[in-house]
């Protein structure tokens, strides 16, 4: 595995708990306790601040490594600094569909471009920066699985 998908990897990780706001379940063995009101409370707050700030640090490492990749892979197109990424997609009808498109090579638009996909998404999603040498390689590729099921 090289470097650039080592970063796609570990950036994948981070940007589900990211956009799920994602808060690690307490152990099981807390719900099965019997523990007075005021001491769940306290534990309750106690995580809550401990995953902020677990959070916090999951968002700047997430920050660090997609600066560090976006300024390993992108390239100029017409005088503009632009970048691959890859997207993959199935709707509620079981409709698979993925694709590659440049967007301005800075976190800001891959972030707009990440959210635009989450708010839209009708089922599971995924986006990730990739290399000029995967878009090289890239075929597109389109998959009707409820169609498939039915023969149709």
């Amino acid at each position: 595995m090289n470097s650039s998908e080592m970063l796609i990897h570990e950036l994948a990780i981070v940007s589900q708990l990211r956009h799920h706001n994602y808060m690690p379940p307490l152990p099981a063995m807390m719900a099965q306790c019997a523990v007075a009101d005021y001491q769940i409370n306290n534990v309750l707050e106690s995580a809550k601040t401990c995953w902020s700030m677990v959070r916090d640090d999951a968002e700047d490492y997430r920050t660090m490594r997609l600066l560090t990749l976006i300024k390993s892979v992108r390239f100029k197109r017409n005088g503009h600094w632009v970048m691959w990424v890859y997207q993959w997609g199935r709707d509620c009808d079981q409709c698979e569909c993925d694709r590659m498109y440049t967007i301005p090579a800075n976190l800001l638009a891959f972030n707009e471009a990440e959210d635009t996909m989450y708010d839209d998404a009708e089922g599971s999603c995924s986006m990730w920066i990739a290399s000029e040498a995967d878009h090289a390689s890239f075929e597109p590729t389109f998959r009707d699985r409820r169609a498939e099921q039915y023969g149709y």
